[in-house]
């Protein structure tokens, strides 16, 4: 996977719940290929996943799919033509 373009990245990343910080300037790239989120019960794994994929807002940050901003869009679905256009590159 050496070299690959990364499919989503995620630049300093800020999130938690009131009374606790789950992620605090966060960034990653993951390539094409992973499809694996490990870790302990209550680290923030379902919460990544859920700013990952814009149904949750960061504090601080954004998450780019494709080399595109993912608009966030709280608890509403990513509306057809947005999938479509990430579906483009």
């Amino acid at each position: 996977m050496s070299g690959a373009a990364a499919v989503l990245e995620v630049q300093g990343l800020t999130f938690g719940w009131p009374g606790q910080r789950l992620f605090s300037g966060l960034s990653l790239a993951i390539p094409p290929g992973v499809s694996l989120v490990t870790g302990d019960d209550g680290c923030g794994k379902s919460s990544l996943l859920r700013l990952m994929a814009g149904f949750a807002v960061p504090t601080a940050g954004r998450v780019d799919v494709l080399g595109r901003r993912l608009p966030t869009l709280g608890t509403r679905p990513l509306p057809r033509a947005a999938l479509r256009a990430l579906r483009a590159e």
